[in-house]
């Protein structure tokens, strides 16, 4: 399969943003406290706010790291395979474990409400994905054994 610019370039965004939100996780105590202050909001929430971030972050990185598998094995040539269709169910799932903590955030703190409104739409969006990937195996699989 030739080497498709696209690819390559998705790839190296995802890696990026994959030691981004590892930066990110490292400074989010002092990002946090900061915002808390600048925002004016109570000192109180900055432990749910906290937990919840870290929650977001956490499912965030195994998100990208399941992408990152993904763009890979798209790279070498396999699209419509059950390891991708595996990695598009986690991938799903990194969304609505981070719609979960975010909608758990909200009782705290209310934009928390969006991002998990956010987080469920892609969790939606990645399942019919899922499934368009899985019937494309599947017929890749029927036409594999026609002659």
């Amino acid at each position: 399969m030739k080497k498709r610019p696209d690819i390559i370039l998705s790839l190296i965004l995802s890696i990026i943003l994959l030691a981004l939100t590892a930066l990110f996780a490292v400074l989010l105590p002092v990002l946090l406290d900061w915002y808390i202050r600048f925002r004016s909001i109570r000192q109180a929430l900055y432990i749910p706010m906290l937990v919840t971030a870290y929650g977001c972050t956490a499912a965030a990185v195994t998100a990208l790291i399941f992408l990152i598998r993904l763009l890979v094995r798209i790279r070498e040539g396999f699209l419509f395979d059950a390891d991708n269709i595996r990695s598009l169910t986690a991938l799903s799932l990194c969304f609505l474990g981070a719609t979960l903590c975010a909608a758990c955030g909200g009782f705290f703190y209310f934009p928390f409400w969006a991002a998990a409104l956010a987080g469920l739409f892609m969790f939606l969006l990645l399942r019919i994905i899922r499934m368009a990937f899985a019937r494309a195996a599947e017929i890749k699989s029927e036409n594999d054994m026609t002659i």
